[in-house]
């Protein structure tokens, strides 16, 4: 089993990830978990990636559509705050629904989370719980903030911030 944190940039899109039972990313203009590596590569650079950040992009698609397991757990996160805590129920998908659009500040634009999987919520934040109020050490308190959409935790990574929730 492995521990991941999947960073939603939209709080509306967090709160119908949790609604749906669903974690949802971005990258929704294709069907990335079935495009080969050679096309999601061309497709990026096509929407501007380019060195590090392209196989940083490449690497978080990778991890959504391959590793992630049925099994593993999930920490859903959006902006500095926790939404909920889940379990992996099924694969990825692919569903276009307009109420998994929502822009993005960092980015400045609209993102489609068309790309789902089915996750059993254990636990549910309501309001969210942000980890600045979180007992945890600065470094993980970083770590979990880090942008990338996709994190694999460590398992005492994950017993931390799991204790301090």
């Amino acid at each position: 089993m492995n521990f991941w944190r999947i960073r939603v940039g939209n709080p509306d899109v967090s709160k119908k990830c949790v609604e749906e039972n669903v974690v949802a990313i971005g990258w929704g203009k294709r069907e990335i978990c079935k495009m080969s590596e050679e096309k999601l590569r061309e497709w990026s650079r096509l929407e501007g990636k380019s060195g590090a950040g392209l196989g940083v992009e490449i690497r978080q698609i990778k991890d959504f559509c391959e590793n992630i397991s049925v099994g593993d757990k999930i920490m859903l996160f959006g902006g500095a705050s926790i939404y909920a805590i889940g379990e992996v129920m099924g694969p990825p998908y692919r569903k276009e629904d307009p109420s998994f659009k929502g822009e993005v500040k960092f980015k400045g634009k609209e993102v489609l989370f068309y790309n789902h999987r089915k996750v059993e919520w254990e636990k549910v934040f309501d309001p969210p719980r942000k980890v600045k109020d979180l007992e945890l050490s600065k470094k993980m308190k970083n770590w979990l903030n880090i942008m990338p959409t996709i994190v694999r935790l460590e398992p005492h990574e994950w017993d931390d911030t799991i204790k301090a929730l």
